[in-house]
Formats: structure tokens, C-alpha cells, sequence
């Protein structure tokens, strides 16, 4: 469960905690150290659950999560293999599946993150948001993959 605790959780995290607390939502927390801070622990809390169900279901159904850049010089068919792998993974076997683990674990999340919720932000609708936010990252990440080659994990070198 290492994946849960990357350089993209904590920046993450941090990124919408800084949205919260520029639109002070939810403005129950406040402003302040503590206000950015329980923003922050929230995100973080989404972040390590949608880790933990998305890890959980990728290994039961055999889904491989990473992003595949695309062959394509274009810019057109670059942005349709952002926005498709948003939805659609590779399978073990390598053929393509629609990406349960993926979506499943992105409203997953944003539901159980209503257990911490202030009232005002626990609704179910508000854990639909969520999730959609959640997909949303994803695909700002696939775009970052596909654009700028320093942000692709590095391949695992093998002990020979």
C-alpha cells in the first residue's frame, strides 16, 4: 500500500486543501492553520481510501492502473487517450476493460469521506462530487502523462 503514500497523495491533498480553504469550504473549518489543516487531513483521509479500495479491486480483477501514452503525434487523438483511460484500463492479459477499480473506488471514497464531513458537506450528492473531482484529477494526471514525459513513473530496472 506504499502507492498511498506518494509525492501525488501529499500534493494532492495539499492542492485541495488550498482550494478549500481559499473558498472556505467547508466553512465550518474556518480559516487558519486549523482550518488548512483539517482540509487537508480530509483530503489525505479520501486519498488513502480511494488508494486502499482501488488497490483492493485492481488486484481482485486484475486491472493494471498505470497510463499507456499514446502512439499519436496529434493532438487530437493525444487528448481522446487522456480522456479514454480515465474509463477504460488494461487488463493482466493486456486486453481493455472498462476501469472498475478506477471509478468504483473514486466514489467510494468521496461517499465514506462523508463520515468526517461537516454537516453541511455530507450529503450523498456531495460524495457524487467527489468522486466526479476525484475522476477529474485522474484525468489532469493521464494529461500530464501524456504531455510531459518527466512526470511517467520510471520503468522498474530489474536486480540481474
Amino acid at each position: 500500500m506504499i502507492e498511498n503514500f506518494t509525492i501525488r497523495s501529499f500534493l494532492g491533498s495539499a492542492v485541495s486543501a488550498t482550494f478549500g480553504q481559499i473558498e472556505n469550504w467547508p466553512h465550518e473549518w474556518g480559516q487558519g492553520a486549523e482550518g488548512f489543516g483539517d482540509r487537508y487531513a480530509s483530503a489525505f483521509g479520501e486519498s488513502l481510501a480511494r488508494g486502499t479500495f482501488e488497490f483492493g479491486m485492481e488486484v481482485t480483477l486484475h486491472e493494471d492502473p498505470r497510463y499507456f501514452p499514446s502512439d499519436e503525434r496529434a493532438f487530437g487523438p493525444r487528448m481522446s487517450n487522456v480522456i479514454k483511460q480515465i474509463f477504460v484500463c488494461k487488463k493482466d492479459s493486456g486486453e481493455a476493460s472498462f476501469a472498475y477499480s478506477r471509478v468504483i473506488s473514486a466514489f467510494a471514497a468521496g461517499e465514506l469521506t462523508n463520515t468526517w464531513q461537516p454537516r453541511s458537506t455530507r450529503s450523498f450528492g456531495e460524495g457524487v462530487e467527489r468522486g466526479f473531482i476525484s475522476l477529474g484529477a485522474d484525468g489532469a494526471l493521464n494529461l500530464a502523462q501524456e504531455f510531459l514525459r518527466f512526470t511517467r513513473p520510471r520503468p522498474l530496472r530489474s536486480h540481474q
